[in-house]
């Protein structure tokens, strides 16, 4: 199994050859959301929070508007870990703010669920619903 760090990694390695890798090196970008570890992770945090870090935030934003939604965010989880509650939160209020926001399980089900954004000619409304806050796969939120 590998860990958040090495999931998310392996996107950015995916994007790199993708056939969109020209969009992806100008729009698709990580969000910090963590300050590490140890005394000087959470002089890092404390910092970021300063700066306007927000719990919850996804770690991964696709700038690419869509005739009905303004881009992705994706939050992607090692299996076995769920949403936070400030996570869901994000997710819903993103969606109402017309942007798509899905948690997923892993590289590949973000990878597919990018195509999906890029390649689908529907919008928002078909896509909110889609196994609740999680894109592809089963689990408890």
């Amino acid at each position: 199994m590998m860990s958040e760090h090495t999931e998310q990694k392996a996107l950015f390695e995916w994007a790199a050859v993708h056939k969109h890798k020209d969009l992806f090196k100008r729009r698709l970008f990580a969000i910090p959301n963590q300050g590490g570890s140890g005394l000087n992770g959470i002089r890092r945090g404390m910092q970021m929070k300063a700066e306007g870090l927000k719990a919850g935030t996804a770690d991964i934003f696709l700038a690419h508007p869509k005739v009905f939604t303004s881009g992705l965010f994706i939050e992607l989880k090692d299996y076995g870990k769920y949403l936070s509650k400030e996570q869901k939160a994000f997710i819903l209020e993103m969606r109402e703010a017309r942007y798509m926001a899905f948690g997923v399980r892993g590289w590949e089900r973000a990878a597919e669920l990018i195509e999906f954004y890029l390649e689908d000619t529907y919008g928002l409304e078909d896509m909110k619903d889609v196994n609740g806050l999680y894109y592809g796969g089963s689990g408890r939120l």
